[in-house]
């Protein structure tokens, strides 16, 4: 990480070069920013990276029950960050099964758009996994339900995972936790 250097404006006069330290300060500053070191301006956090989809969870929800007709959002966040996140959630319905799926929704800039819809719940569980793209301020929402009648869904264990980076977080679902995130909670 570069540091952060203070220069005063009475080191640097008129039509006199700047000595090498002062240059090397000029040329290291506005790294230091981007990184955000210590007493640098601007930034707070450093740049947000982009990620990667993989398999280390860093928004879970626990189980939860849709028992109507319809769907129910078991978690949704607004990313500030870009890349690729992987959902995936654990389902099941009783022993009566009749339409039970799970749907993975993006919404861009006031649209909502299925990108993943996913059938195949059965009594035994079943785990159902969606590798989304995403931009600064989607929201990535993961509903389960069922389309007809039928017994409850239900969904366990249901995460948004990266190879490592952290989701960069505007809002989530209440009832979600931020876990394995190297910024804290």
């Amino acid at each position: 990480m570069a540091f952060w250097t203070n220069l005063l404006n009475s080191i640097f006069e008129t039509g006199k070069p700047i000595r090498a330290v002062d240059g090397r300060a000029l040329r290291d500053n506005p790294i230091a920013i981007a990184e955000g070191a210590p007493d640098a301006p601007g930034l707070q956090h450093r740049a947000l990276a982009i990620v990667a989809a993989g398999d280390i969870a860093k928004l879970q929800r626990l189980p939860i029950v849709a028992s109507g007709e319809g769907f129910v959002d078991v978690v949704s966040a607004v990313l500030l960050n870009s890349g690729t996140l992987r959902a995936r959630g654990t389902f099941w319905v009783g022993s009566q099964y009749e339409g039970a799926r799970a749907r993975f929704f993006r919404r861009r800039n006031g649209v909502e758009t299925m990108v993943a819809d996913l059938a195949g719940i059965t009594n035994a569980g079943i785990v159902l996994t969606a590798d989304i793209p995403f931009q600064p301020l989607d929201r990535i929402t993961m509903r389960v339900g069922r389309v007809g009648t039928g017994v409850a869904v239900q969904a366990s264990n249901s995460t948004f995972s990266t190879s490592g980076g952290d989701l960069w977080l505007l809002e989530k679902t209440d009832a979600a936790d931020v876990v394995n995130s190297s910024r804290g909670s």
